[in-house]
């Protein structure tokens, strides 16, 4: 599975989702995940962080790994 963090420079939201995701996906060999700042990013994203799992948007601000972790499951499954 394909994750895409969306931030910008100087934003602590940012820095803590990045972080949050980082330890999250440690030890998940099956993901990619991918940090890019949001002028540089493909597609327009108005609002960060923003975390996309396969190219579709799953969430605004602050990730919920509760829900992060179900949508995992459910497309392993």
């Amino acid at each position: 599975m394909k994750f895409d963090l969306v931030v910008t420079e100087n934003c602590s939201a940012c820095k803590r989702a990045e972080e949050l995701l980082i330890d999250y996906f440690i030890d998940k060999k099956s993901i990619s995940f991918n940090v890019s700042l949001q002028r540089n990013f493909e597609k327009n994203i108005a609002i960060v962080p923003a975390l996309l799992v396969e190219g579709k948007l799953f969430a605004y601000g602050d990730i919920d790994l509760l829900k992060l972790d179900a949508k995992i499951q459910g497309a392993l499954n």
